[in-house]
This record gives C-alpha cells, structure tokens and sequence, in this order.
C-alpha cells in the first residue's frame, strides 16, 4: 500500500523558513539587493520559487523579513542591559559599552549594518527600525542612568539625551572605529582600556 507524504510539521517548516532567511540575507549581502534574484535563492535552498512565494509575496518582502531576524539575532536584551547597571556610574557606562562593541563585533551584526548602509536609500523604514531596536535602547538606558547619578549629586547632567549620545559615540563608536581601521589591537585587553579611556574622559567633563 502506498503511504501518502504527510504535511511537514510546524517546527519543520519554521526550521525551514529560518534556514531561507538566512541564505537569503547571505545572497543579499554578497551580492547586493539588486542583484539577488529569487531563483537563485530558490537554488541555494533547493526549493522551488513558488514555495517562496507562498511565504513572501515580493523580493522586497522577503528582504524585510530575512532583515528583520537578523536584528532579532543581535538584538541586546532588556535583562542585558538591566544586568548591565550598577551602583557605581563608571562601571554601569563601561558596561553597557562593552555590551554594544561585542554585539557589533559579531559577524551577523557586521554584516547587518553592512546591508543596511548599501540599502539605506531603498529600505530607510528598515534603517529606522533597526535603530528601534537597539541603538535607542542603548542611549535611553545611558540617558536614565546619568539623570540618576545626577539626581543623587554625582554628575552634572543638563541634558541627558545629548550627553547619552555623546557617550556613545565616544566610547562605542570610535572603539568600532578603531577596530576596524586596526588602531587598537581586536582583543578583549585593548578593547577594555579604549573604553575605560572613554568613560574617564567623559566623567571628567561632567562630574561635580
């Protein structure tokens, strides 16, 4: 008697899905957003293109979706940052900086700013949420830990969401900066004293 193929199961087939949005955002990111074509996709993950089609109804909108799990992988989480604070101001800012270089240190993070900076123009809603979801989590957890310090005489603190700002750039986006430009040496030891630098620095300009 034959036996008739059963539907894939949900884990399957959302295994399966993952595993599409992956490949896709590899082709995409080598390749450009343009130049990806959805056969060559269809290829790659030996499906046909009508299966990906059953689940994203355009290129565009399969981007979005292998875009968007990609900020989900790198995304910093609320206990992170929660666990991130402290009772002392230059641990809590060192902390929280550290937890943004290793993200961006990761290979899905790198590649992730990567797609969205070749794309910016044709996906800006994209670039938008991005920083949704994690940069304005970084400076809003910086903004409400300097206002406390503040509040409690440490610190003088006139405008939090600038000085948040500020910080972040000195601390998180020079030390990417110099990592990638081979300034500082890519370990933890130089890493740690780029940042200690920056939050010394940044203290010093605004402790009472």
């Amino acid at each position: 008697m034959k036996v008739k193929a059963g539907r894939p199961s949900k884990e399957y087939a959302q295994q399966r899905r993952i595993a599409l949005l992956k490949c896709a955002f590899h082709e995409f990111l080598e390749n450009g957003f343009a130049a990806t074509t959805i056969d060559a996709i269809a290829e790659k993950m030996q499906m046909t293109k009508r299966t990906i089609y059953s689940q994203f109804a355009s290129k565009e909108k399969l981007f979005q979706a292998c875009v968007e799990l990609a900020m989900l992988d790198t995304k910093i989480t609320d206990e992170q940052y929660e666990s991130a604070v402290t009772d002392d101001i230059a641990t809590t800012l060192f902390n929280i900086a550290k937890l943004r270089i290793d993200m961006y240190q990761g290979s899905s993070a790198l590649g992730l700013q990567e797609i969205l900076s070749a794309e910016s123009g044709r996906f800006p809603h994209l670039v938008a949420l991005n920083y949704r979801h994690d940069p304005a989590k970084a400076r809003s957890t910086v903004q409400t830990n300097l206002e406390r310090f503040a509040a409690e005489g440490h610190i003088q603190c006139s405008n939090g969401y600038v000085l948040a700002e500020m910080f972040l750039g000195m601390s998180v986006g020079l030390t990417v900066s110099l990592l990638k430009t081979g300034h500082i040496d890519n370990t933890a030891e130089a890493i740690n004293r780029q940042i200690e630098s920056a939050v010394s620095v940044f203290l010093n300009g605004i402790k009472n």
